[in-house]
């Protein structure tokens, strides 16, 4: 008979997979994979101590996954993306010509602004980072500009322009999950990311 899980029996799953993770990764530097199928094991007795079977957690995971899907593709494509850019030479390129065109004295500005439409482009704050944020990394270098201060730049650039796109997958899981249009969503989202950025 199936039936909602105590608070403690839902609280419980959370408790034990913390110590389980904890205690055997950072004392017994079991690997993390190993735990977490341990910390799922107790999920399902809990599962099965409230009356679900085998079937009804299949069906969970499906539609969980079918939901996240768009997102997962997303993250796939960044990879693809992030490898392209490096193999191809476009860092390199971006460190040549920023050294060429960008100056000193706007470059924190113009790294925020290179890194936030990097970032509505490709859909990705790590992509973007670890792209262009590399060069700028490079260019801040020899320009002689604290690397914490072009770092601030790069990554504010990079997660407000990732909030921005549509190509995002965090944006896109998010209306996703919320079954609100994603255009809605971002603009929804301006009135908080812009303030912080």
């Amino acid at each position: 008979m199936k039936r909602q899980p105590t608070f403690l029996e839902s609280i419980s799953t959370i408790l034990v997979m913390i110590v389980i993770v904890i205690t055997g990764f950072v004392v017994f530097e079991i690997p993390i994979q190993a735990l977490l199928i341990l910390s799922s094991a107790y999920a399902a007795l809990i599962a099965r101590r409230v009356g679900l079977k085998w079937q009804d957690l299949e069906e969970g995971i499906t539609y969980r996954l079918a939901t996240a899907m768009p997102a997962i593709f997303i993250i796939l494509s960044v990879g693809i993306i992030v490898g392209t850019w490096m193999f191809s030479g476009t860092v390199p390129a971006l460190i040549y010509y920023g050294l060429e065109l960008l100056n000193p004295n706007l470059f924190l500005v113009s790294a925020f602004i290179i890194c936030a439409i990097t970032s509505v482009a490709t859909g990705t704050a790590w992509g973007s980072a670890s792209t262009a944020g590399i060069a700028l990394i490079a260019i801040a270098t020899q320009l002689h500009i604290p690397a914490g201060m072009a770092a601030g730049a790069i990554i504010a650039g990079a997660v407000f322009g990732d909030k921005m796109s549509p190509l995002s997958d965090t944006t896109n899981l998010a209306a996703l999950v919320t079954k609100v249009n994603i255009f809605s969503h971002i603009r929804a989202m301006v009135w908080t990311t812009v303030p912080a950025s």
